[in-house]
């Protein structure tokens, strides 16, 4: 479970050869709802926690808090 920018998400690694994450957005305004990740060429592997939290703001950027929609552009 990770805290970010006062929002919870539950982070796991989903099985298969690519490594993947799964991120639940526990708090947003449509549950269930949330993201899945993989890691770049460039990116350690395992995803370090600071990786965690940058996809996790990244989302949360595109995303508008009340409605839990992503925010139009």
């Amino acid at each position: 479970m990770l805290a970010v920018d006062g929002e919870q998400f539950r982070v796991r690694r989903l099985p298969g050869t690519r490594p993947t994450y799964s991120y639940d957005w526990l708090t947003g305004a449509r549950w269930p709802y949330g993201f899945t990740s993989s890691p770049s060429d460039h990116e350690n592997w395992p995803r370090s926690e600071d990786g965690h939290y940058r996809v996790i703001r990244s989302f949360l950027g595109n995303m508008d808090p009340d409605t839990g929609y992503p925010t139009e552009t």
